[in-house]
């Protein structure tokens, strides 16, 4: 950069030490405005001839610095697409860094959230143009970071995470940006993961244990068609395995994935092209939703690596979260408790309705025999930020509407012999699925 800006800065004896210069460098926005004017520029040059330094790598820091608020100082006197990321990130950190070492990019970090990042509304749409998001992915975006926000996949990684930046409005016609972090990160993927998951359960069949359903008719009395509802063929990617005695769950059946012929996110993949290739209990379809929500917060490798470390297995009934890797991160959810009310269930949170009475012994008898024990289901958020549940065979609805709409299929199941005043919910105690806890320990 231009000599005169550097000139009568030196190293003495009482100079400035490295993290009193890292302070200055925080400070050059002195007047809080967001960006860097030719005055401020000019007050610290002015800082580092008063002071001197008290050797060549503090001085090295400093003039790193002086030359990254120059950049800044010059990017924020033009129009439109100001200090944006692809200037940073392709020219001056590139620049800082050849002429600089490790201090242009220290220089560059303790100065660039100080400057004007404005773009133009039409850069900040392009960016997240390029990332290539999907309806799911763009719905939850603008849900967890405001309406008119966008986001860029900084890193080119294809995922949505920590580095990557927020586009955010500043109220003038602009955008500027920020990383959006690991919290938020969480929270977008998250919520598109639950919104992927109830996707698969659209369209689908119901369980085969279910008058009218095309598998009635070759159930059979020991469960062995069952090892057809996954996959929707024999010898498919997917064997039914009973648990074995002594086991919790002991005598049900657990579907498990061969993974050698399918990796775990292919598998989730296959369930949303193929609907109706498989077929789920409540209580399978629950987990389902689990794994799709686990493999867009923790990415493809990670869910890879870990499905195939501990296996993919989906339960059915009470045999499910027995073995595989939902049930190594599984546990009841921290603050939950058994009839706790629903609206202060979380996102990601799975609940269990276990049906205790119908006022009609008989037709509990044969709502048991026909696998109507409860209803499985999921907590999520919809794109207003507003609580659902997503149910299988119900659907995805609103939180507030689904115990009256588990009690009216009762009453219709059981062609009117009961009211609805009469059955007894008991809301078990929900459980989560900790991602925290399985990216970082298992």
């Amino acid at each position: 950069m231009g000599t005169t800006l550097h000139q009568g800065q030196t190293v003495r004896s009482g100079g400035a030490s490295r993290a009193e210069v890292e302070n200055m460098l925080r400070n050059v926005d002195a007047d809080g405005d967001g960006q860097i004017s030719a005055r401020e520029l000019s007050a610290l040059a002015a800082q580092g001839r008063a002071r001197g330094f008290a050797d060549g790598d503090a001085l090295g820091l400093f003039r790193a610095g002086l030359d990254a608020s120059a950049l800044a100082e010059q990017k924020s006197r033009e129009p439109g697409q100001q200090f944006s990321e692809d200037y940073i990130d392709k020219k001056m950190n590139p620049f800082l860094e050849r002429s600089y070492g490790r201090n242009g990019r220290v220089a560059s970090e303790l100065v660039t959230p100080q400057a004007s990042k404005e773009l133009t509304s039409d850069a900040a749409s392009a960016y997240q143009r390029r990332a290539g998001y999907d309806a799911l992915q763009t719905k939850a975006i603008a849900q967890h970071l405001g309406p008119h926000a966008k986001l860029s996949d900084t890193n080119k990684d294809g995922r949505i995470d920590a580095k990557d930046r927020a586009l955010v409005p500043t109220g003038n016609g602009g955008y500027t940006w920020h990383e959006i972090g690991a919290k938020k990160a969480d929270r977008i993927n998250e919520t598109v993961g639950l919104a992927r998951g109830a996707k698969i359960l659209e369209g689908r069949p119901h369980f085969p244990n279910s008058p009218g359903n095309p598998a009635w008719a070759n159930r059979g009395s020991d469960g062995a068609p069952r090892a057809e509802w996954m996959g929707g063929r024999p010898g498919g990617p997917w064997s039914a395995e009973k648990i074995p005695s002594g086991k919790p769950g002991a005598g049900g059946t657990e579907f498990k994935l061969d993974q050698s012929r399918m990796t775990a996110s292919e598998a989730l993949d296959d369930m949303a092209k193929n609907p109706k290739n498989y077929c789920f209990d409540c209580a399978m379809a629950k987990q389902v939703v689990q794994y799709a929500r686990v493999r867009e917060m923790l990415g493809d490798d990670k869910f890879n690596a870990l499905a195939k470390k501990h296996g993919m297995t989906i339960g059915h009934s009470d045999a499910a979260y027995r073995t595989g890797l939902l049930a190594k991160m599984t546990d009841f959810a921290p603050g939950g408790s058994a009839n706790m009310k629903l609206e202060d269930y979380k996102s990601g949170w799975q609940g269990y309705a276990k049906v205790v009475s119908v006022g009609n012994p008989d037709v509990m008898r044969s709502l048991e025999q026909n696998g109507w024990s409860g209803e499985h289901f999921t907590v999520a958020l919809n794109e207003k930020g507003e609580k659902v549940v997503h149910a299988h065979p119900f659907g995805t609805m609103p939180l507030a509407e689904f115990d009256a709409k588990l009690r009216d299929r009762l009453v219709a199941d059981s062609g009117g012999r009961i009211r609805r005043e009469d059955i007894q919910i008991d809301y078990r105690r929900p459980l989560d699925s900790d991602v925290d806890y399985a990216r970082e320990k298992l």
